[in-house]
């Protein structure tokens, strides 16, 4: 792997984030951290299907991982007396955790920290190494064989990209046509859920053209392409 590409974490002292934040609901939606193992210990995972067998994908061992996990961590135990759970990583490379604060009553998310670099998973199904980074050879319209994590947001019926944050609707203060352009591709009317991967990937899913009755769920992930980050929501927002 370059070295541009090597995993770094950079941590900072958790504060609550108010930026776009929301997730699909499921576990296949959102990394996690889980106990895997005695020698691993709580280890970051993703949760991949390939054909009928779903696989707990490990995190690729890489220096400063055990420091990521220990911040994660550290605002789980910290709010809620537990480790592990689910975290995101946005488009910008900001670690955000969702806690429940019993105290509260109310959930909030923590930014505890910022990672450049690819976080690389094993695949225990098939052994293959998952770079979440790697859309070489896709264009608009090509199924999305990895797994589906990202941060979603939205495109109206009238063509606006928007973001549900909590009770608001956020919108960026540009507007990408291109990325609306491709989107409309795909799926040519009516309002659609797309999500943007932590490197800026913008995967959607639609119908396959045929119903499969001997499918669980007819609705297949496709890649759209990449976020223009000049017109896109700025970092933090």
């Amino acid at each position: 792997m370059l070295d541009s590409n090597r995993f770094r974490f950079k941590n900072q002292l958790p504060e609550e984030w108010y930026g776009r934040y929301s997730r699909i609901p499921g576990p296949k939606s959102v990394f996690r951290l889980k106990c895997v193992h005695k020698h691993y210990g709580f280890w970051p995972i993703i949760e991949h299907t390939v054909g009928e067998e779903t696989g707990l994908c490990l995190a690729c061992e890489t220096d400063g991982l055990q420091h990521f996990i220990e911040s994660i961590n550290n605002i789980k135990m910290t709010y809620t007396g537990k480790r592990g759970g689910a975290f995101q990583i946005n488009e910008y490379g900001q670690v955000l955790v969702p806690i429940y604060d019993s105290y509260c009553n109310k959930q909030k998310v923590f930014f505890v920290g910022e990672v450049t670099g690819v976080l690389l998973f094993k695949n225990p199904v098939t052994n293959e190494i998952i770079d979440l980074s790697d859309d070489e050879g896709l264009k608009p319209g090509s199924i999305w064989n990895k797994p589906y994590i990202g941060i979603p947001h939205n495109l109206s019926q009238r063509n606006k990209i928007y973001h549900k944050n909590r009770n608001d609707i956020v919108r960026p203060f540009f507007e990408d046509k291109e990325l609306i352009k491709k989107i409309r591709m795909l799926r040519r009317w009516g309002p659609v859920r797309f999500i943007v991967n932590p490197y800026g990937i913008v995967l959607m899913k639609n119908t396959i053209s045929e119903y499969d009755p001997d499918m669980d769920e007819n609705w297949v992930p496709y890649y759209v392409g990449r976020i223009n980050y000049e017109q896109w929501f700025l970092k933090g927002e």
